[in-house]
This record gives C-alpha cells, structure tokens and sequence, in this order.
C-alpha cells in the first residue's frame, strides 16, 4: 500500500487497514535487541513494533524488524495462522512503499489464503487484503486484475461495515480512479460523488480527504471538457487546503496544477494569485512550473 492521505488517515483513525485496534500500537513494547519470541503474543508484538515504525517513517528499521517477524512466526507458529498473515501484510505493505511490487503481490496472495481459511471469506480482514492487492495490480497498469478484487473487497466492506463506513468510501475511490484512468467516466463519476458524500457526514466539509475527491472529480469533469463544473471543486479543493494545511503547504501544489491547467486549455490568463502560490510551493517541493 503506498503511503497516502487515505491510506494513512484510515490507518491511525479507524484501524481497519491493519489487523490490530490503533489504540494498542502506543502499548506495544520498545523493540527489542535481542531474544526471539516464543509465542503468538510475542509475535503480536513483534507485528505492532513494525506498524509504529511505519507510521513514524522508519521504513529501513521496519522492514527489517517485518522480516525477522516473519520468519520467526513461521517456524512457531505454523503456515495457517492469523498472525502468520498479519506478518505477510506487514512486510508486503513495506515492500509496496518502496515500489518492490513483484515481492509484495505474493505476500498478499498467501496471507488472503490464509485468512480465506481461517476467517471465512467475508470478513473485514478479507476486505482490506483485497484492497491491498488490487492497489498493487492498480499501480502497475494491470486493472483487469484490480477491478474484481476492488468490487469483491467493496461488497464485504458494505455488508459489514455499512454503506457509509470510511474504509467502503476507500474502496469507492479506489474504483472509480480506475474507470477513470481507463476512460470510463460515466462509471467514475456516480463513485467520487458517493465517497464525497461520505467524507462530508463522516468527518465534515473542510477535511484534506475531502479536498482531494473534490480534485478526483473536477479532474474528471476537466478530461471531459466539462469546464465550468470542474473550476469550482478546484477552488473549493484549493480553500480546503489553504484553510487546513496553510497556503505554502506543498500538497495544495496538485490543486494548484490542475486548476492552471484548466485556465490554460480555456485560453485564460493564470491569475496572479494563484502563479504565486504555485511558484512558492513548488519551489518547497522541488516540482518543476509547468
């Protein structure tokens, strides 16, 4: 899983994108030096350290802590555990983070047979493996492979969760990004306006989850040539951000972009406002003017 606002924010706030409650992250022991674990609650810990190394950033330390996990918890505690496949998660979302996809994808596979057998095939555990994997698939251009697994994950994410659960709003974008690269705007469209209804009930009107589906739509209406419904989400995006990040924060930059861009396939002058903060911001980020 790449490491972005929705899959971050879902991760802290709702600990559904990993196996255990956020809340016993911060009760997980410092990482220790030496020994190994001879138990599943230790294995557990082990697991919850490499978590809260990859919410801090430390990926070197994290992957490295994930493969030691794994081959411990393989030799203590069989090949169909539940832990086991927490372990195979953990390691394959790291690897995914470093773009290592051929290694991430067989992770995935084996830790969905595991849970597959010992959760059953509706569970929200399925559900987020699923998720993982179409992401993978989805990154590498291969959406044939991620459109039915993002379909199945949605289905068991609906059913359990409800229809206005955040992690069914994760799915939803998930899909309609992939209609949208493929072209399939009319598929797309009806997709963003769901999650932005949920984002809005869930977490309110001005929340950076809600500034980028406002993007996610208003590029689409912008690839259709829908212009004057694409340029208000921009802008509402863009105060969004200004309002919660700051206006030289460096992620209002894709607002920004595609804001310029749709001026300048209307033939319109870039406003003076926003060449400035585009200008600043990039310049932070290191991005290029375009």
């Amino acid at each position: 899983m790449r490491l972005t606002p929705w899959s971050l924010f879902i991760l802290m706030a709702m600990g559904i994108i990993v196996n255990i409650p956020v809340s016993l992250l911060a009760q997980s022991q410092p990482i220790q030096q030496v020994g190994q674990p001879n138990s599943e609650e230790e294995v557990k810990q082990k697991n919850l350290q490499v978590l809260r190394l990859y919410m801090e950033g430390n990926y070197t330390d994290a992957i490295n802590l994930a493969e030691r996990t794994l081959a411990i918890a393989q030799k203590i505690l069989g090949k169909e555990h539940p832990e086991l496949a927490t372990s195979l998660e953990n390691l394959a979302i790291l690897y995914q983070v470093q773009g290592n996809y051929q290694q991430v994808e067989p992770l995935l596979q084996r830790a969905l047979v595991i849970l597959e057998k010992v959760r059953g095939k509706e569970h929200p555990e399925i559900a987020r493996i699923l998720n993982n994997l179409a992401q993978v698939y989805q990154v590498q251009g291969n959406f044939q492979q991620a459109e039915p697994l993002l379909q199945r994950s949605l289905l068991i994410a609906q059913k359990l969760l409800g229809k206005e659960h955040l992690f069914v709003a994760q799915n939803l974008y998930a899909l309609a990004s992939l209609y949208f690269v493929q072209g399939n705007f009319q598929q797309a469209e009806p997709l963003y306006k769901r999650v932005l209804t949920i984002l809005e009930k869930q977490l309110g009107k001005e929340q950076p989850l809600v500034a980028s589906t406002l993007d996610g739509l208003a590029s689409l209406y912008q690839a259709q040539g829908r212009h004057q419904q694409a340029e208000p989400l921009y802008k509402r995006s863009l105060a969004i951000r200004e309002k919660v990040l700051g206006k030289e924060n460096p992620d209002i930059v894709s607002t920004l972009h595609g804001l310029a861009y749709l001026y300048q396939t209307q033939g319109a002058p870039l406003v003076p406002w926003c060449l400035q903060i585009l200008i600043t911001t990039s310049k932070k980020k290191g991005l290029p003017i375009k």
